[in-house]
């Protein structure tokens, strides 16, 4: 298993100034087309349509508060604000699920022989050199074991906390069996999106399947 490319790209992606503040996003248009008529759609609007019968409906068209990944042999629900990426690389899929904010969930499927605590330590590891090497300082209580339910099942992790840059963050990480794969997860969040974190986090683990 590949040690650096996994902790380089988290890396990357607290490093990325779109974190650092909110972005200003424009609304997606759409046409909708019924029949031969055709209406301008702006998404979270309401707008009208009128039926061959001449009859007058109000319509929404809005996002799902909630999406489906199912791929490489794991499913689980996100929200819907969170983007999915998908990257492979000698026998380890990655699937990042990042939003807006600070929030990342990193969940792996490794293909190649390994055992989940060899997996979880390598991890962990890799996070702490990678994170010291940029100046991080780890704070009381990082190590320390805690349990979340994945797949219903309540599952041992270990937890990270450090600042780095002035800001505090905190990780989980897991590593467990599933078939003749080892799941691996991070959580990870800046301090300050902790209610943030909890609601996009448990979207993912109630649904990890």
């Amino acid at each position: 298993m590949r040690r650096g490319t996994w902790v380089v790209f988290i890396i990357s992606l607290f490093v990325n100034p779109i974190y650092a503040q909110a972005t200003k996003v424009q609304a997606p248009e759409f046409e909708l087309q019924v029949g031969n008529a055709k209406y301008d759609v702006a998404e979270g609007k309401t707008f009208s349509i009128v039926t061959p019968k001449g009859e007058r409906i109000e319509v929404l068209l809005r996002r799902k508060e909630v999406l489906q990944f199912a791929e490489h042999g794991v499913s689980f629900n996100y929200d819907s604000s969170m983007k999915v990426e998908v990257t492979k690389e000698l026998g380890v899929v990655t699937i990042a699920v990042e939003s807006i904010a600070s929030t990342i969930a990193m969940i792996q499927i490794h293909s190649v022989p390994a055992k989940p605590n060899e997996v979880r330590d390598v991890l962990i590891q890799s996070l702490r050199d990678e994170y010291k090497s940029r100046g991080a300082e780890f704070l009381e209580g990082s190590g320390r074991t805690i349990k979340r339910q994945f797949r219903g099942m309540d599952q041992e992790g270990q937890y990270l906390e450090f600042l780095l840059g002035g800001e505090r963050m905190r990780a989980e990480i897991y590593a467990f069996q599933k078939g003749d794969t080892v799941i691996s997860i991070m959580f990870q969040h800046l301090a300050s999106d902790a209610e943030l974190a909890k609601r996009n986090f448990s979207v993912i683990s109630n649904s990890l399947q």
